[in-house]
């Protein structure tokens, strides 16, 4: 059945007209929606050190780290606050903080603070508020990663900084390599740096901190491990103003390559939906378990004949499971409807 039908006094030019409303590709319309990742992404900020959290171990990141050079070490000076910043990608609980000691300073002891910026959605990244503090720690004795218990949540997509200062004795903690750090402050510099008399760090951060080009120390947060939830994401993406369309195909497509992902690791579902109200039907599935989606390739997860009521709504639904989440900042789902009549 062809959905226009017009018989006017002159059959044969209506009968053109007609034929042109009804020829192919005229009557479809193409609706594209762009899916993005569920948080803010910190570009090389976490998923360097910490392993998935579906392998059994929290998830812990090295502030403002991109790759994984091997850590150097560093005698920090003392009485002098360095403060490491790092973008928050995700709404986990932070459950702990830690540095490494490589080498004992007699009778010395360091603190660690976290703190926000002052107002980083208007440019204003300055360290601010103190959200939380270690107390201090003995660093006369052993080696290896500090345990520096913490319980708070921070907001996804904001800007954080881990602060370190250390007694008069100088330990000798692992640092960050130039090479390997990110650029959150800018071309070459790595972290500020504010001279501080050795004591429980401030409510408010000192003012005044200059920025420093050098190796920063390697400070990390862990997050607590979300092996057994999920986060779903639910995006619509076209709603029908009236009867008569039709959903013909629904296909995702990708700006990389994402490889296909063992079922023991982080992995994602996409459900391409038909809602009709408080229901919804699914049309379609992308399980990265069971699929590659390959650079230039799109699937074809709908290919069929499926009719939209006035106000149904084209949804994806997105299912992140375990941590770190599986970007999807470049992919996208392409529904192509077609008009049948009402």
């Amino acid at each position: 059945m062809r959905p226009f039908s017009i018989t006017p006094s002159d059959p044969r030019r209506a009968q053109a007209f007609t034929d042109r409303l009804n020829r192919p590709m005229f009557l479809e319309r193409t609706v594209v929606t762009p899916l993005s990742d569920t948080y803010l992404a910190g570009r090389g900020m976490f998923g360097i050190m910490g392993t998935d959290s579906l392998g059994g171990v929290a998830p812990f990141y090295v502030a403002n780290q991109r790759t994984q050079t091997p850590f150097t070490s560093t005698a920090f000076s003392a009485n002098v606050a360095k403060a490491v910043p790092f973008l928050c990608d995700n709404g986990h609980r932070v459950s702990g903080l830690s540095f490494y000691l490589a080498a004992t300073g007699a009778g010395s002891s360091a603190r660690v603070a976290l703190y926000d910026s002052k107002d980083d959605r208007a440019g204003n990244l300055y360290p601010n508020a103190r959200l939380w503090e270690s107390g201090a720690i003995a660093t006369s004795a052993g080696s290896g990663w500090a345990s520096l218990p913490a319980n708070l949540t921070l907001t996804p997509g904001r800007m954080y900084w881990i602060v370190y200062v250390n007694s008069a004795t100088v330990p000798t903690l692992y640092s960050v390599p130039l090479a390997s750090c990110d650029h959150l402050l800018g071309a070459d510099v790595t972290h500020l740096s504010v001279s501080y008399t050795f004591a429980e760090l401030p409510l408010r951060f000192p003012t005044g901190a200059t920025v420093a080009t050098v190796a920063p120390p390697a400070l990390a947060i862990y997050f607590s491990n979300p092996a057994s939830g999920s986060t779903v994401r639910t995006i619509p993406c076209y709603t029908t103003p009236n009867e008569g369309l039709s959903i013909r195909r629904a296909t995702i497509m990708r700006g990389s390559t994402l490889n296909k992902t063992p079922s023991d690791k982080p992995y994602v579902t996409i459900d391409c939906s038909l809602r009709r109200g408080t229901r919804a039907s699914v049309l379609g599935t992308f399980d990265s378990r069971d699929l590659a989606l390959t650079q230039g390739s799109p699937i074809t997860l709908f290919d069929g004949t499926e009719d939209m009521p006035e106000g149904g709504t084209l949804e994806a639904v997105i299912t992140q499971f375990g941590w770190p989440h599986v970007s999807l900042a470049d992919t996208a789902i392409q529904w192509d409807l077609s008009y049948k009549g009402a």
